[in-house]
């Protein structure tokens, strides 16, 4: 059977479990809230978990005062992590930890691979240049949202432009757009 059993609200501060054998668990049938010396820790309950909060408005709430992050780990080896601010102060972060690539993926398929030294995979899995684009129709969409500006692609070294190639306002002056190279 169970070692401990409650129906209704259970608090326990400075909770310990010790024990040697599988089967041994801890059931709480409406909430249940376990405190370290500064409180509200683990909160459990409505099918939600949350951590560093009571009122946890998701199935998994992280809070904390500073760098909240989540990590995960494999055989007790960070591999993981999303945070806010860890890294670069005011900034979300998803980030591998070591030289690992991250996938972001639909449908249980992969999409795109940023590779550990920064190259971006979209179609790939091995990207040989900072952007590599590998499908049956690769087409690139630049699109405007208002008419003062230039859609294109800009070639630089350093501070200047060096090359320039899109669409432009018409050189005469008019509504129409030219195609450029320059």
């Amino acid at each position: 059977g169970n070692l401990l059993a409650v129906d209704g609200n259970v608090t326990m501060d400075g909770l310990y479990a010790m024990g040697t054998t599988t089967t041994s668990s801890l059931i709480a049938t409406s909430t249940l809230e376990v405190r370290g010396v500064t409180g509200g820790d683990l909160w459990v309950g409505n099918g939600r978990v949350g951590i560093g909060t009571t009122a946890p408005d998701s199935s998994l709430t992280v809070n904390a005062a500073t760098y909240p992050r989540v990590r995960i780990e494999e055989a007790g080896v960070d591999k993981v992590q999303m945070s806010h601010g860890n890294i670069v102060a005011g900034v979300s972060e998803l980030v591998t930890i070591g030289a690992v690539d991250l996938l972001l993926g639909t449908n249980s398929a992969e999409n795109v691979r940023i590779k550990s030294g920064g190259n971006v995979g979209i179609g790939t899995t091995g990207p040989g240049s900072i952007l590599h684009i590998k499908t049956t129709n690769p087409l690139v969409s630049l699109e405007k949202t208002d008419t003062s500006s230039y859609a294109g692609f800009n070639f630089n070294r350093g501070a200047t432009n060096d090359w320039f190639v899109g669409s432009r306002q018409s050189s005469a002056g008019g509504t129409g757009y030219d195609f450029s190279i320059y």
